[in-house]
């Protein structure tokens, strides 16, 4: 085989597309689950992290218990103190913070209080109108999504969220 023909055999792509590959990864961040300390607007976005790195993981169940303490302080913390490392006890710790701060009206309120929190804009302030712009737009596609678009009420929202008002 010549020099030009093994350097553009498949072998050759697939092993230079895998060593690629590796080398890409090599130099990306390893993905951390983001302490959660009871903020309910920002249980999802720890829950899906948790779940998808840990939960679904290979680890022993007392392994991913200890993990799921690490990741937690404050009141979420408190939450499930007092629970072991079995497996009922890991279950148990999971239905409690769902219940405890991922509840779909928890949700719902969740967003809502962020937009009712935001400083009056100001008419020359652009960032904060955009940052403003960004909180509904994300707020309405998450109450949609859970079902509740009926609970935006007020023409308001449904301006934000381009429906015929």
């Amino acid at each position: 085989m010549t020099r030009a023909q093994s350097t553009h055999s498949p072998a050759h792509s697939q092993s230079s597309s895998s060593d690629h590959s590796a080398n890409c990864n090599q130099r990306l961040k390893p993905l951390r689950v983001p302490v959660f300390s009871g903020e309910k607007s920002k249980f999802e976005d720890f829950w899906e992290m948790f779940l998808s790195l840990v939960d679904q993981g290979v680890e022993p169940t007392n392994i991913k218990m200890a993990r799921l303490r690490q990741m937690l302080t404050g009141t979420a913390l408190k939450a499930i103190r007092g629970l072991g490392v079995s497996e009922p006890e890991y279950k148990e710790a999971k239905e409690i913070l769902q219940s405890k701060f991922g509840a779909e009206q928890r949700k719902v309120q969740a967003y809502m209080d962020q937009i009712e929190k935001m400083p009056p804009l100001k008419s020359n302030d652009v960032q904060s109108l955009k940052r403003f712009d960004d909180l509904v737009r994300i707020a309405v596609v998450k109450v949609q999504l859970e079902g509740h678009g009926g609970e935006l009420g007020g023409r308001c929202f449904a301006w934000f969220a381009g429906e015929e008002v």
